[in-house]
């Protein structure tokens, strides 16, 4: 994943200075957002790409990145303005032949509101859980969205959501067919905000390290056929930056194109910053820039870990798989998704020494370190064991997610004790060897 990214952005700080002989094309196809107002939307009203360029340049408006990343390699889009970074690295990691050549726009991260009346905010965030959401998957608002649960500890494999672009979010949150709706667009944020409130503050997304920012990305086709009509295409939007002094001719300008009123753009692009292509080479590409480092840590959000062999070895263990995927997901503060699959790429050495704290903590005996617990719920869900070996009774954190998958698991069949010794030598007899116990089988999944 490093190196993958390492050579996209090395690709992109190539492209600043491209020249080449190749013949240019006699148009350039770009792809821009409705409701994200940015400065370059006075060149393109006043045609001065077209001019410069000396192309005709055709603009199509799209609602989500996936659908940029997806017009593009269906050959219909060559440049992707102000694409989410994080549809731009869902398409790499997939092999998409697609080149990151600067940053469009830098912004807070989007924001997730939550219906009003629901009486939920950070203080209690937990309360999400069981909820629906509506969110654009593969979108910058869907890695605020995973970023914000995360920090707010918030379990997302107990939530519904609904794959939603921005405008039919906003509208399922103000009809009650969602409870939570994680938005990103002027229009659709103000119609969010309407009937609900972020369940994050700015303050406390900065505080969390959470951010965005938007890239221009091009098919590798186009960058390596047209070098010039790219420099040029990257130095009139350097230079609609530069002119922009947020006059009220030009907000109105940008508002028309945009298809929102003034203060609405007004208020959008005052959350805006725009770097100058200077400004872009030295802070944010090269090895250790900071497009790189979002790149990677994008990578980390959007990839997801399988334990192929979880049954297997919740088998062996005697404990329900949930209870140890609930384990693994609250030690690693990741999230799950499906019956095996965790968020992030989680390395083997890491699974494994959580395996064995998850051993010690329900399986085996404080005293005699034995698997021979007869394990029971007493009094309010309290988690105990008597080691049939020793004798001791052992206390289990029945307050850990782990622990009430166990508690939930024994009241659901109806019983408050159950014996894994007796289980097991219903069975085949089988020794305590490490070998049982081996996450063996875990994957990487894009």
């Amino acid at each position: 994943m490093k190196s993958l990214i390492s050579r996209t952005v090395a690709a992109a700080v190539a492209a600043f200075a491209l020249s080449g002989a190749a013949q240019a094309a006699d148009s350039v196809n770009v792809a821009f957002f409705l409701e994200w107002a940015t400065p370059n939307q006075i060149a393109k009203v006043d045609k001065a790409y077209d001019e410069a360029m000396g192309v005709d340049v055709n603009w199509t408006d799209f609602s989500t990145g996936v659908a940029m990343t997806e017009a593009m390699l269906a050959g219909d889009i060559d440049i992707a303005y102000s694409q989410g970074l994080a549809p731009f690295v869902t398409a790499i990691q997939q092999g998409a032949p697609l080149k990151m050549v600067s940053i469009a726009v830098i912004y807070e991260a989007n924001d997730c509101f939550v219906k009003n009346g629901l009486g939920i905010d950070s203080s209690n965030a937990s309360e999400l859980e069981g909820k629906t959401v509506a969110v654009p998957l593969n979108t910058m608002a869907d890695f605020s969205f995973r970023k914000q649960m995360a920090a707010l500890n918030v379990d997302i494999s107990t939530m519904t959501i609904v794959d939603q672009a921005p405008a039919d979010g906003a509208v399922s949150l103000a009809d009650g067919s969602v409870d939570m709706a994680c938005i990103f667009g002027g229009a659709s944020a103000k119609a969010a905000g309407e009937v609900g409130a972020p369940i994050m503050s700015s303050a406390q997304k900065t505080d969390a390290g959470i951010g965005s920012f938007d890239v221009v990305s091009v098919t590798e086709k186009f960058a390596n056929e047209n070098p010039e009509l790219l420099r040029t295409f990257l130095e009139v939007t350097d230079e609609a930056n530069a002119a922009w002094q947020a006059t009220p001719e030009q907000i109105r300008k940008v508002a028309d194109d945009a298809g929102m009123d003034f203060t609405t753009t007004k208020n959008q692009m005052a959350g805006f910053v725009f770097p100058t292509i200077e400004e872009q080479v030295t802070k944010f590409f090269g090895d250790s820039g900071e497009a790189a480092a979002a790149a990677e840590s994008l990578g980390a959000v959007f990839v997801k870990t399988n334990i192929k062999n979880l049954d297997d070895v919740a088998e062996h263990l005697r404990v329900p798989p949930l209870a140890m995927m609930k384990f693994f997901c609250a030690e690693l503060g990741a999230n799950m998704e499906k019956d095996s699959l965790i968020k992030g790429l989680h390395p083997y050495d890491t699974m494994l020494k959580h395996l064995t704290k998850f051993i010690t903590k329900y399986v085996i005996c404080s005293n005699c370190k034995y698997p021979e617990l007869k394990m029971r719920v007493e009094g309010k869900d309290n988690l105990v064991s008597s080691c049939n070996s020793c004798g001791t009774i052992n206390k289990h954190d029945s307050a850990h997610k782990a622990g009430k998958v166990f508690v939930q698991e024994y009241k659901k069949r109806g019983e408050r004790e159950t014996d894994i010794v007796k289980k097991d030598k219903a069975g085949e007899d089988e020794d305590f060897e490490d070998d049982n116990f081996s996450l063996a089988e875990i994957e990487e999944v894009s």
